[in-house]
């Protein structure tokens, strides 16, 4: 699976996660263990992945003069979780018509191809999705495809993932476990009784 067509099924499981969101929950405090920055709300960890599903367009783009998440201190999101779906739709039409996936783009911590950049975005979509679902008590899909793309993607990094404190001391999971239990445990995550029962769930063509 290339890094777009890993981005596609990243961002589309994270939205799958924040369509489950109710309202009311918008303003619950996300527990300091399912979240890289201790005392955010529900609202404002939503509201900055749909801030940063905005920006892949323009990143892509090859924009330089974009502010960072730390900068960024508007509402995209409202009251409604669901208004996430038009800028993810917006950033997974942009991944998906890139052209020139080796083209250098600019990050506020590095300049780096568009590949990586989709690819790094892509392990924190699906740690979100993952974090976020476990604090509602939602159910998450990760088909086989998707899980072995995030494996093949973060696992070389692992170390420098869990230095920045991305990944949490590893679960260790024995090699025959499902794809999707031993990604989550190189995070430090543990899955759901129902996605180890469901470890084969439905896949997606992959983009040509």
């Amino acid at each position: 699976m290339n890094e777009q067509a890993l981005f596609v099924e990243a961002n589309t499981m994270l939205t799958q996660v924040v369509n489950e969101v109710r309202p009311d929950q918008l303003d619950l405090v996300i527990p300091d263990e399912l979240s890289w920055r201790p005392g955010v709300t529900l609202r404002s960890t939503l509201n900055l992945a749909t801030y940063e599903n905005k920006c892949v367009p323009e990143v892509l783009a090859g924009a330089d003069d974009l502010a960072s998440n730390d900068q960024f201190d508007g509402d995209l999101l409202g009251d409604d979780p669901g208004a996430c779906n038009r800028y993810a739709d917006i950033a997974n039409q942009a991944a998906t018509e890139l052209d020139t996936p080796d083209r250098i783009v600019h990050m506020s911590y590095a300049d780096a191809s568009a590949s990586d950049y989709l690819r790094d975005i892509s392990i924190n979509r699906s740690l979100a999705a993952f974090d976020i679902a476990t604090f509602i008590g939602a159910r998450i899909e990760m088909s086989d495809d998707l899980a072995q793309g995030l494996w093949d993607a973060a696992e070389p990094m692992t170390d420098l993932l869990r230095e920045i404190g991305v990944f949490r001391p590893e679960i260790e999971f024995a090699g025959d476990a499902p794809i999707q239990a031993r990604l989550l445990g190189l995070t430090g995550r543990r899955p759901s009784s129902w996605l180890l029962t469901h470890s084969a769930v439905k896949t997606r063509p992959a983009m040509q």
